[in-house]
């Protein structure tokens, strides 16, 4: 079997699951709610490393945990606004984080 992505539909026909390759040509992961809106990702970059993003829906904040490919680890965590804080192991600092 040969698939670009594969998609896992609930009762209702709605997508919730999906598994693909991004536009980088990145294999993802993401679990969606009810709603369509991506609740948990995780991605494997080759580009930036892999990580894993928690939301809870749309505009509502995220956690963002990273590995960037130094091995350097990252936690970004934002407000509905995509203000917050990242959190590397040396620093804590203000941050605008990219939503999910």
């Amino acid at each position: 079997m040969d698939l670009k992505e594969l998609i896992i539909e609930d009762a209702e026909g709605r997508p919730r699951i999906t598994l693909a390759m991004n536009d980088d040509g990145d294999p993802q992961f993401t679990m969606l709610g009810p709603d369509g809106i991506p609740r948990l990702r995780i991605m494997a970059s080759t580009m930036i490393g892999p990580s894993v993003t928690l939301a809870t829906g749309s505009n509502t904040g995220s956690i963002i945990l990273q590995l960037f490919e130094n091995g350097n680890p990252i936690i970004i965590i934002q407000d509905a606004h995509g203000e917050g804080q990242t959190i590397t192991k040396d620093l804590v600092t203000l941050n605008h984080a990219v939503p999910l």
